[in-house]
């Protein structure tokens, strides 16, 4: 599908160098504008046609576009992996972040500007 080749070039564009973004569902939707539902159907596209693997992080996911993965733990457990990863938001998201961030702000100017 489009949408799903669009979701791969937009993963390639922003990986880190070992093939690996961090990403939730949201930062998709904001920026593709598109329902969670529909990127969800571009994304398994993209794994049952082997261009991603997807792992699970907390309420985002990784996408590892197509390469072996390198399993830290040398024996047959082989639990973890390490990955330098670039990590997407958006502000939609984190809008308690954003408000944090403009409040310490203004808290400075008035103990700055000494006022109450």
């Amino acid at each position: 599908s489009d949408l799903a080749s669009s979701l791969l070039f937009f993963i390639i564009e922003h990986m880190d160098n070992k093939n690996a973004l961090a990403c939730s569902y949201s930062t998709f939707e904001d920026y593709f504008g598109k329902s969670k539902m529909t990127i969800y159907r571009g994304i398994k596209v993209l794994e049952e046609n082997g261009f991603l693997s997807v792992l699970k992080m907390g309420t985002s996911n990784v996408y590892l576009v197509n390469e072996d993965l390198a399993w830290t733990d040398s024996n047959d457990k082989k639990k973890f992996t390490k990955y330098d990863g670039k990590i997407l938001v958006s502000k939609k998201e984190n809008k308690d972040y954003i408000y944090r961030k403009q409040f310490d702000r203004f808290k400075a100017l008035r103990k700055r500007e000494n006022l109450k």
